[in-house]
């Protein structure tokens, strides 16, 4: 046996662990989420509702702990599983685990990962001021459909057992989804606004680690709700939202039709 083979049968046989592991996990939180869309946002929200840890599932499929924060993890409780990955979700028992998912505008989305991928590769980041750059981007269908990959994830989980938050929710009524979050996972607070301010406090913790350690992303936006796209003519936006709809009318409509031109 030579050693490429070695190495390939070696791969193989770690991807048939970390795939038996996902199908193990039972009677947790999977957290889903698409790339900059609120993932660490949405973190802190579930910190505050569990005190318990986070298990992050790589595209590998490995699970490694993270606590970017350093916060106090209460360790009798329950880890819950992140991943950006939905295709994850084929591996996971759908009837004994709760499913949540955060997302953003897809215009809004398609713009900020464009944004984060560059900045990655170190190329020039986009013109947000220019309507033609903006719309190049947001005309680009690999990203819709890779949008709508989380949409078809979610769709098929069970309805009694799965919470979708908007990330634009998350910035201007972090109460209400806490709440939720809360009431989602059974953990209702009997103290809201002590809640509130650690979770404040945590949110400048974030941002400040969103700019320096995960720099290559393109920083971090979450101090407010203000869109990428502004340049773009509202003639043009309703006809890409037409473009988008088009993809899949009834998940559009049942989750995201929220962010359609008016």
């Amino acid at each position: 046996m030579n050693k490429k083979i070695a190495i390939i049968l070696f791969v193989l046989c770690l991807t048939g662990l970390h795939a038996e592991k996902l199908q193990d996990i039972q009677n947790s939180l999977i957290f889903l989420s698409p790339g900059v869309s609120g993932t660490h946002l949405t973190m802190q929200n579930i910190y505050m509702a569990t005190k318990g840890p986070v298990h992050l599932i790589k595209p590998s499929r490995c699970i490694k702990k993270y606590n970017p924060l350093r916060v106090s993890i209460d360790k009798t409780v329950k880890p819950y599983f992140h991943t950006h990955n939905p295709c994850h979700l084929q591996l996971i028992n759908k009837d004994s685990n709760k499913l949540l998912l955060v997302v953003r505008n897809y215009k809004n989305w398609m713009i900020r990962q464009n944004i984060a991928e560059r900045t990655k590769r170190s190329l020039p980041v986009p013109n947000l001021g220019s309507s033609e750059e903006c719309l190049k981007i947001l005309q680009t269908r690999k990203s819709a459909l890779q949008y709508f990959l989380y949409l078809r994830a979610y769709d098929r989980w069970p309805q009694n057992s799965r919470l979708m938050l908007h990330y634009e929710d998350l910035i201007e009524s972090p109460k209400e989804c806490l709440q939720k979050i809360q009431s989602f996972l059974g953990n209702e607070s009997c103290d809201i606004a002590a809640d509130l301010k650690q979770l404040d406090d945590l949110k400048a913790k974030s941002k400040e680690f969103y700019n320096t350690r995960l720099s290559h992303y393109g920083g971090s936006r979450s101090s407010g709700t203000a869109n990428y796209f502004d340049a773009v003519c509202t003639k043009d936006l309703k006809s890409l939202d037409e473009q988008i709809r088009r993809i899949n009318p009834r998940l559009y409509d049942a989750y995201i039709s929220r962010y359609r031109e008016l």
